[in-house]
């Protein structure tokens, strides 16, 4: 079993831009679970890579820093609603073709015949943890206050 003494310096510095009491026990369990999925692949990179297409700047700026710590990158601040957007439309441009979608909204459904996770099966650094990076900025931009469809893509996070 590994412990968090013996986690790479990659994980504890996203698990101190993920932890946030405030962001509800969905958030907890999501976070608790990613971590369960990067300890399964030993916390490896994975050779996929998230498709960059939609992906919002902040993500670059982020990880061109070390993913540093600090409060949401500078390119996200003030407008949550336009950044929540952003990650809405990346996160929707990640998930497999095969995912329905519901047809006034656009918003994914958590149905559908599986065929395959491999746009989503991005483990280390540059995986899935630039989602879950973006999803706490979009909290927070928000004044820590979880909006309705912020909490749709964050239990839609952990479905998948």
């Amino acid at each position: 079993l590994i412990t968090p003494t013996d986690w790479p310096k990659w994980v504890l510095s996203g698990v101190k831009t993920l932890r946030a009491e405030a962001r509800g026990e969905r958030w907890k369990t999501l976070i608790s679970d990613w971590l369960k999925y990067e300890e399964k692949l030993d916390f490896a990179s994975s050779a996929r890579k998230l498709d960059l297409t939609s992906r919002p700047p902040a993500v670059h700026w982020w990880i061109q820093r070390g993913r540093c710590t600090a409060a949401p990158p500078p390119k996200i601040t003030g407008d949550h609603d336009k950044f929540g957007a952003a990650v809405i439309k990346w996160w929707n441009a990640l998930n497999p073709s095969w995912r329905v979608r519901d047809a006034a909204s656009g918003t994914l459904i958590q149905t559908g015949i599986p065929d395959g996770w491999d746009s989503l099966d991005c483990g280390g650094p540059n995986g899935l943890l630039s989602v879950l990076a973006c999803l706490a900025w979009w909290h927070d931009l928000n004044g820590g206050n979880a909006t309705p469809q912020w909490v749709k893509i964050v239990e839609d996070v952990h479905w998948v």
